[in-house]
């Protein structure tokens, strides 16, 4: 008797429970509330994942640009070949006298030697920022006419030290070699400030997109999960 006392009020118990509840489904709710373990309860909508922001893929700007000495360092090219030419030719008109041809010759190598290093270490630093590559073939012509300069002019000075007078023309082709390594570095910068301009004005007016966001957003008349889509740009 006892056990089916026992029996009888599990049952009770077991039967009795959707009636504690106060819901079993959404539409049992009020309003926009939904139902959860029994209970109504308001819907908890979380936010949307934010936008991120839109990576540039330009390691230089506008301010980098403008403090760039490229194109300062390609004029400066084009006057010190002139300066070095020149000098190269008075070497050339004087050489069967040791003085002033000597020193001529001397600065004119001078002037090549410290210049061209300078030019191009300018045109390298903003190739460098912008990730522009310039003008690659300028750059190999002006290092190999820079190369055969310093060589000939070492050359030339030692003969102008022990008093022999070089052939026709050797001082003079020297300088216009000089001449030519400055003006190849100085096209090269020209080139290479005129990509890296190119490319940010490009960036300017470029549209880039982030990957696709996803967010859960709760929808409370039916109480099912979807997603939203996000998405981030710039123009």
């Amino acid at each position: 008797m006892r056990r089916v006392f026992f029996t009888f009020i599990l049952f009770a118990n077991f039967i009795s429970l959707p009636a504690w509840a106060d819901c079993s489904k959404d539409t049992d709710c009020k309003g926009n509330r939904i139902c959860e373990s029994g209970k109504c309860v308001d819907p908890k909508v979380p936010l949307a994942a934010p936008m991120r922001a839109p990576s540039s893929s330009l390691s230089f700007d506008e301010n980098t640009l403008a403090q760039s000495h490229a194109r300062g360092a390609a004029v400066t090219g084009f006057v010190m070949s002139a300066v070095a030419l020149g000098l190269a030719i008075g070497a050339e008109l004087t050489k069967e006298d040791q003085i002033p041809s000597l020193p001529l010759g001397g600065v004119a190598t001078l002037a090549v030697a410290i210049s061209a290093p300078i030019i191009a270490k300018s045109g390298s630093s903003l190739r460098y920022a912008a990730g522009v590559d310039g003008a690659f073939g300028l750059r190999i012509a002006g290092w190999v006419a820079y190369g055969g300069t310093l060589l000939d002019a070492v050359v030339l000075i030692g003969l102008g030290i022990v008093d022999i007078t070089p052939e026709d023309g050797l001082i003079s082709v020297t300088g216009v070699l000089g001449a030519a390594s400055l003006i190849l570095f100085s096209i090269d910068n020209l080139n290479t400030y005129g990509e890296a301009s190119e490319k940010l004005e490009q960036s300017k007016v470029g549209l880039s997109f982030d990957l696709p966001t996803f967010a859960p957003v709760v929808t409370p008349e039916v109480g099912t999960t979807g997603a939203s889509l996000c998405l981030s740009g710039r123009f």
